[in-house]
């Protein structure tokens, strides 16, 4: 399946289209997730970290990633997406993969503000 980029302002008209309520509730609900893939990783960070959380952050990852596919933020799709591959599993996490979780949280954040 070819996910090619469409140009920049493709995300603009989709999104724009919504009527203002639901911009709000797309943004609010992606930044509470957000919060939740930032809290398990600062969680790893400091190995207190449960599998239900982790769980949690993955499926979180997961739905920030298929929303903003659907409303044109292809940057953030792929940066979900690699967010749910480190949640990922039952193993340890690399310290270098808890970096990029926290530097994707605040990418994220930045995106969906």
């Amino acid at each position: 399946m070819n996910e090619s980029k469409p140009n920049s302002d493709f995300r603009s008209r989709r999104i724009d289209t919504l009527p203002a309520g639901l911009r709000e509730l797309f943004h609010r609900a992606a930044l509470d997730r957000v919060r939740l893939i930032e809290s398990a990783a600062v969680a790893l960070r400091v190995g207190t970290l449960d599998r239900e959380t982790r769980v949690l952050a993955e499926r979180a990852a997961h739905k920030v990633a298929d929303a903003a596919k659907m409303f044109g933020y292809w940057d953030a799709t792929q940066l979900a997406r690699e967010a749910q591959a480190a949640f990922d599993g039952t193993g340890p996490v690399a310290p270098n993969v808890i970096v990029r979780l926290l530097e994707i949280a605040t990418e994220l954040r930045h995106q969906f503000s």
